[in-house]
């Protein structure tokens, strides 16, 4: 009979348990991530690897890489239609080179990428309008956002380093100045991969600085 009892009390350890939390392995955490899509309170992150192959290019390769760049970023957001090109396979490189010596859009996009590589070569991140994240091993925060208050694209873009932590399993803090104070925020991993991460931003506080507004 004392079986009963000790069976119990295992089946009430395990309805004690939380399910819904999950194993993260951190050292998938560590990394740069662009956000990718976002589907009801779910966001979904790519892992950036830009950085990794811009800093192994030499000058020329660089200059050619951006032009490559620049091109898939006005065509992910439709705006080569503005210069009248429907289908960039029918431009001629000699024409889109005279398209892109005029064009302020690519001058801004080129500063942009040349002025992270000054700040920090291991954290380039120009390749999406939306903030970007590199978790360090030292819980440091890096994001990648708007300069200023103007969301109009070209977006002028800078780096902030914050602070991460972990509540517990899935569950993280993060905290990170921008160009009007700090924003701090809760983030539960629901799932998490070497290229893939999907979180639910469980609480979001942004808190203005009176003296940079």
């Amino acid at each position: 009979m004392k079986i009963i009892p000790v069976l119990l009390t295992f089946l009430f350890a395990l309805t004690s348990i939380d399910i819904s939390s999950q194993i993260i392995d951190k050292d998938h955490l560590y990394g740069i991530w662009v956000s990718e899509k976002k589907s009801n309170d779910t966001i979904f992150y790519k892992k950036n690897r830009l950085s990794d192959d811009y800093v192994k290019m030499d000058s020329l390769a660089k200059k050619k890489f951006i032009k490559t760049l620049f091109i898939d970023y006005m065509q992910s957001n439709g705006w080569l239609l503005l210069y009248g090109i429907k289908n960039i396979e029918e431009v001629s490189s000699d024409s889109l080179d005279v398209l892109l010596s005029k064009s302020r859009s690519f001058d801004l996009f080129n500063q942009r990428i040349q002025k992270q590589e000054l700040n920090d070569p291991t954290f380039i991140s120009t390749i999406s309008d939306s903030p970007c994240f590199q978790f360090l091993e030292n819980e440091e925060l890096k994001v990648s956002q708007n300069c200023g208050w103007c969301g109009t694209p070209p977006i002028s873009y800078c780096q902030y380093t914050g602070k991460w932590s972990k509540q517990k399993n899935d569950i993280y803090d993060l905290s990170y100045p921008f160009w009007g104070g700090t924003i701090r925020e809760t983030w539960k991993i629901t799932s998490l991969s070497k290229e893939k991460m999907a979180i639910i931003r469980v609480n979001s506080n942004v808190i203005y600085d009176k003296k940079k507004r």
